[in-house]
């Protein structure tokens, strides 16, 4: 976006497995030379969303989180053959973050990138 002259404000979503992921996001972005405010999804970073999607994010955490406990597709969220797998629930997580994200600063549009 930069590189293409649009103005643009750099968001990263913080699922909460790694510590100190936010950290290590700041310092890329700073090398790159731009700004990004990191959303966290897990705690109190969630405030300023919307309820009916904080119950939705709360819902999805606990499956992957119920997953990564049993090492396995935890029985609850994610069914063989449905479509539905982990991936599906963390990239819905983000989704809900981000467009929660762009409405409360009355931004326009996402645009998803990767490097």
């Amino acid at each position: 976006m930069q590189e293409l002259g649009y103005p643009f404000q750099a968001i990263a979503v913080d699922m909460g497995y790694e510590s100190g992921w936010a950290r290590r996001i700041a310092e890329l972005a700073e090398t790159l030379r731009i700004d990004v405010e990191v959303v966290g999804v897990r705690g109190p970073q969630l405030r300023g969303i919307r309820v009916a999607d904080h119950l939705q994010i709360r819902k999805r955490l606990e499956i992957l989180n119920s997953i990564e406990s049993s090492g396995g597709s935890g029985g609850s969220g994610v069914t063989p053959g449905s479509g539905v797998t982990p991936c599906t629930h963390c990239y819905n997580t983000k989704v809900i973050a981000l467009d929660n994200f762009v409405q409360g600063r009355g931004l326009a549009k996402i645009a998803f990138g990767i490097t």
